[in-house]
């Protein structure tokens, strides 16, 4: 007994006797989802959440919670060879650039989207008065 809903398009009963005659190739399975890189989030500012009000079991979980941030910092830097500060510079002027790249052209798209829709606008409108 086969769940087809589950597994997804052809593997359907008919499909799998396809297959096994040879009628019809192999149906491509899915590529597993890859798990996101992990996020180096900001370091927590003990001192001001000391003055808000927080406990001492925060404050330690506050500086291992920071020691872990900037552990993964560093790996990342390492990981992808930014240790030295000359290297980490090309790399921040070069995505700067790629942002602002793709921010122009955004921008253009836009701009054409905007003129589009005008267009088809007035195409709608003339459409509606075109027997007067």
């Amino acid at each position: 007994r086969l769940r087809a809903s589950t597994l997804g398009a052809g593997f359907d009963p008919e499909d799998i006797k396809a297959v096994i005659a040879e009628e019809r190739p192999l149906p491509e399975l899915p590529e597993e989802p890859t798990v996101p890189p992990r996020r180096v989030n900001l370091i927590i500012d003990i001192q001001e959440r000391m003055a808000q009000g927080k406990g001492p079991a925060y404050e330690r979980w506050a500086k291992v919670y920071n020691l872990k941030q900037m552990a993964a910092a560093l790996q990342y830097l390492q990981e992808h060879h930014l240790t030295d500060y000359a290297a980490l510079t090309a790399s921040t002027e070069a995505a700067l650039d790629h942002f602002h790249k793709l921010s122009d052209e955004l921008r253009t798209t836009e701009e054409a989207l905007s003129k589009t829709s005008e267009l088809m606008a007035a195409t709608v409108d003339y459409a509606k008065t075109r027997p007067v």
